[in-house]
């Protein structure tokens, strides 16, 4: 399910892309593994937008650099997955700065092309017949137009994430697939955590945003908050997790309600959360005693 919301909602590329990669440096060998591969490369193809916009060629952009340092990340270390994802993540965005540089694209330039496709998304829901009831799709719709502008200045951040979304879904279908794969399995969620030296890039996010420096500098680190704050959410809901044990699918989906209703604070809870494990290291807590011999 998550897959098909995935290649439904986000990019294609940035889990296709490093899945077929995967697969391919594998050196495929059975049916299900040709079959998948084929499967990917012409998704791939299917979707790839013929004569995209300033944002699509970056997305695309993206995807390929992701791919490429993935799969070379997979295949020189055996480190866990969501190290071996974050290093290809700080690789390949810089390959996107210098690619956007090259062709002369700059932060206003992608900025406005972002904001331009989510007005022409918007003005096609909007002729929707379902979009004057009142409806879902009038209230995506309102929710859509309310949020473009936020979602173009932080559309580097916001990109950033999916791409690291996509390279879990990768590594976790390649796992299921490959006859012989590279390294080890991502481990279960409630066990997400990653090195503690990453609060600094949050501090940095931080201190580019609040200081009187250059424009570019503060929707850099607005950016740099998104992907940093994005991760210390996901740490504080694994921590969550963890603490929630053997919790049923009904407990779940009322806390998902809770979430939804409540998002804001339910971030902010996150957060913290995520950030105070840094120090505190719940999870350890958690754990049940070691009896001695």
């Amino acid at each position: 399910m998550s897959l098909l919301a995935f290649l439904f909602l986000a990019p294609p590329i940035f889990l296709l892309g490093p899945l077929a990669g995967l697969i391919a440096v594998s050196r495929p060998r059975t049916l299900r593994e040709w079959w998948w591969l084929a499967a990917a490369a012409l998704w791939i193809g299917a979707t790839v937008p013929r004569s995209g916009g300033i944002a699509e060629q970056a997305v695309l952009a993206l995807g390929v650099f992701i791919t490429g340092t993935f799969v070379g990340v997979a295949l020189r270390d055996r480190r866990p997955f969501f190290s071996m994802a974050l290093l290809a993540l700080f690789l390949a965005m810089p390959i996107l700065v210098l690619w956007a540089w090259h062709l002369g694209i700059g932060w206003d330039e992608l900025r406005l092309a972002v904001i331009r496709d989510g007005h022409q998304l918007q003005d096609a829901l909007s002729s929707l017949p379902s979009a004057g009831d009142g409806g879902a799709t009038a209230q995506y719709v309102d929710a859509l137009s309310a949020g473009i502008e936020s979602a173009a200045a932080l559309f580097p951040g916001l990109l950033a994430l999916t791409a690291l979304l996509g390279m879990y879904l990768a590594w976790h279908w390649y796992h299921r697939i490959a006859a012989h794969p590279l390294g080890a399995p991502a481990g279960p969620f409630q066990g997400f955590r990653f090195s503690d030296h990453l609060v600094w890039g949050a501090i940095a996010g931080l201190a580019l945003t609040i200081l009187p420096l250059p424009a570019p500098a503060g929707a850099v680190g607005a950016n740099i908050l998104v992907l940093f704050g994005g991760l210390y959410v996901l740490r504080g809901a694994a921590v969550l997790r963890a603490a929630a044990g053997e919790t049923s699918v009904f407990g779940w989906l009322i806390v998902g309600v809770i979430v939804i209703f409540l998002l804001p604070i339910a971030l902010g809870v996150l957060i913290s959360l995520g950030l105070a494990d840094t120090w505190l290291d719940f999870r350890r807590r958690f754990a049940p005693p070691t009896l001695g011999g």
